[in-house]
């Protein structure tokens, strides 16, 4: 079997490969974690902002500040509801 080389910016096929199959094992885990935790809905920047009535910039500015735990998903960024909201809890009592 004749196997083709493909590079892709100057990424040979080994290491292309490798970084798919860490990224398979990445979503493996997230898919696991969330199958596990099926009361924890993940939401987008924007569907944040949305429900805080905030923008972007405010938002980075929070998860700067620790004031909103945020995770990275890959080039995403989601944040658990539930943590938004006790986050949003915290703050009205201090």
């Amino acid at each position: 079997m004749n196997k083709k080389i493909l590079e892709i910016d100057n990424i040979n096929g080994g290491e292309l490969h490798e970084r798919f199959d860490r990224l398979e094992s990445k979503f493996t885990d997230i898919l696991s974690w969330i199958k596990r935790n099926p009361e924890t809905k993940l939401l987008t920047r924007k569907q944040v902002c949305e429900m805080l009535g905030i923008s972007l910039v405010t938002l980075s500015a929070w998860c700067d500040r620790g004031v909103i735990p945020s995770y990275k998903v890959g080039n995403s960024v989601r944040f658990k509801e539930s943590e938004v909201l006790e986050s949003l809890k915290e703050r009205a009592l201090k």
